[in-house]
């Protein structure tokens, strides 16, 4: 049948769109607009790698096969939570160009290493550029920080406690706690 004038124009649309419409039903094509969200082409630790790679993402010896069996999921290691890996590739995105150094992961404990959920950062000296980025109720929320402990005394605060938080809320540690955390920065995610 042949239409004239915009008739004939609505009616081409009316078959492309008909078309479309079969295509998308036989051969299960869903519009871009049904499709989920992907925040990331690359996975965590597709990232991960990439940042071992570079020498970015360093991890302490003796231990350092380990470490980075347990971060990037890689058997015999117990793998950590998903959040950590998350975690560490949000640090390294903190301060980009700079090495992050990881002291430990996993240990037997009944806290959150113990439970896999938290990561020792063993360069200290990059508090100073990484904290002040971190240590934010927005960015403790949105990368699900459970706990974040470091003596800030060691880049100059006269608040030792300036970047901690407990329960994803800033927090005040005694000194002994932030005696033992002089050499590292603690770091963990709610489970």
């Amino acid at each position: 049948m042949w239409m004239e004038g915009a008739g004939a124009e609505d009616a081409g649309h009316a078959v492309a769109g008909a078309s479309r419409r079969r295509a998308q039903a036989v051969f299960l094509i869903v519009p871009t607009s049904r499709l989920p969200v992907v925040s990331s082409i690359m996975s965590d630790v597709d990232e991960l790698n990439a940042l071992i790679a570079a020498g970015r993402l360093l991890f302490d010896p003796p231990n350092g096969d380990l470490l980075r069996g347990e971060l990037l999921g890689i058997p015999p290691a117990r793998p950590v939570h998903a959040r950590v890996r998350t975690l560490v590739v949000a640090l390294c995105g903190k301060v980009p160009g700079k090495k992050i150094r990881i002291a430990s992961l996993i240990r037997n404990d009944k806290k959150h290493h113990g439970e896999a959920r938290a990561v020792d950062v063993g360069n200290e000296e990059i508090a100073r550029d990484l904290l002040p980025l971190v240590a934010t109720q927005a960015e403790v929320d949105r990368l699900h920080i459970d706990e974040l402990i470091f003596d800030a005394a060691l880049v100059g605060e006269s608040n030792r406690n300036k970047f901690n938080f407990r329960g994803g809320k800033p927090h005040k540690y005694d000194d002994a706690t932030l005696a033992d955390h002089r050499n590292h920065i603690h770091w963990s995610v709610r489970a």
